[in-house]
Protein backbone atom coordinates (compact mmCIF):
# COMPACT_ATOMS: atom_id res chain seq x y z
CA UNK A 1 0.00 0.00 0.00
CA UNK A 2 2.68 2.40 0.80
CA UNK A 3 4.88 1.71 -2.05
CA UNK A 4 1.77 2.21 -4.49
CA UNK A 5 0.64 5.53 -2.72
CA UNK A 6 4.65 6.80 -2.66
CA UNK A 7 4.76 5.74 -6.47
CA UNK A 8 1.24 7.49 -7.11
CA UNK A 9 2.57 10.81 -5.50
CA UNK A 10 5.94 10.52 -7.56
CA UNK A 11 3.83 10.30 -10.61
CA UNK A 12 2.07 12.76 -10.03
CA UNK A 13 4.98 15.70 -8.83
CA UNK A 14 6.68 14.33 -12.16
CA UNK A 15 3.93 15.49 -13.87
CA UNK A 16 4.23 18.74 -13.09
CA UNK A 17 7.46 19.30 -13.06
CA UNK A 18 9.18 17.37 -16.40
CA UNK A 19 10.51 14.43 -16.99
CA UNK A 20 13.85 14.37 -14.33
CA UNK A 21 16.64 13.12 -15.17
CA UNK A 22 17.69 9.32 -14.39
CA UNK A 23 20.23 10.39 -11.50
CA UNK A 24 17.90 12.60 -9.98
CA UNK A 25 14.37 10.45 -10.29
CA UNK A 26 16.51 7.71 -8.43
CA UNK A 27 17.64 10.20 -5.78
CA UNK A 28 14.02 11.49 -5.63
CA UNK A 29 12.73 8.00 -5.03
CA UNK A 30 15.28 7.55 -2.61
CA UNK A 31 14.35 10.56 -0.13
CA UNK A 32 10.68 9.81 -0.25
CA UNK A 33 11.28 6.13 0.22
CA UNK A 34 13.72 7.17 3.28
CA UNK A 35 10.43 9.50 4.41
CA UNK A 36 7.94 6.47 4.56
CA UNK A 37 10.23 4.43 6.10
CA UNK A 38 10.93 6.88 9.09
CA UNK A 39 7.29 7.97 9.57
CA UNK A 40 6.30 4.40 9.82
CA UNK A 41 9.43 3.11 11.82
CA UNK A 42 8.37 3.87 14.93
CA UNK A 43 4.29 2.83 14.95
CA UNK A 44 5.42 -0.34 13.42
CA UNK A 45 7.63 -0.84 16.17
CA UNK A 46 4.82 -0.40 18.78
CA UNK A 47 2.48 -2.38 17.06
CA UNK A 48 4.84 -5.53 16.62
CA UNK A 49 5.05 -5.07 20.52
CA UNK A 50 1.39 -4.87 21.07
CA UNK A 51 0.41 -8.09 19.16
CA UNK A 52 2.47 -9.90 21.52
CA UNK A 53 -0.11 -9.05 24.38
CA UNK A 54 -3.09 -9.88 25.34
CA UNK A 55 -5.14 -7.14 23.24
CA UNK A 56 -3.11 -7.60 20.26
CA UNK A 57 -6.09 -8.33 18.22
CA UNK A 58 -7.77 -4.61 19.00
CA UNK A 59 -4.66 -3.21 17.92
CA UNK A 60 -4.10 -4.98 14.45
CA UNK A 61 -7.84 -4.36 14.16
CA UNK A 62 -7.62 -0.20 15.07
CA UNK A 63 -4.84 0.15 12.44
CA UNK A 64 -6.93 -2.02 9.42
CA UNK A 65 -9.74 0.54 10.28
CA UNK A 66 -7.28 3.55 10.75
CA UNK A 67 -5.14 2.43 7.49
CA UNK A 68 -8.09 1.01 5.26
CA UNK A 69 -6.42 -1.98 4.93
CA UNK A 70 -7.75 -5.17 3.58
CA UNK A 71 -10.51 -2.42 1.82
CA UNK A 72 -9.39 -2.68 -1.38
CA UNK A 73 -10.10 -6.16 -1.71
CA UNK A 74 -13.18 -6.17 -0.18
CA UNK A 75 -14.44 -3.66 -3.56
CA UNK A 76 -13.03 -5.95 -5.78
Amino acid sequence: MRRRSRATELAKAESRLGRLPEDDRRFVEAVTSQIVAKLLHLPTVRLKEAAAEADGVVYAEVVRHLFGLGEEEQQS
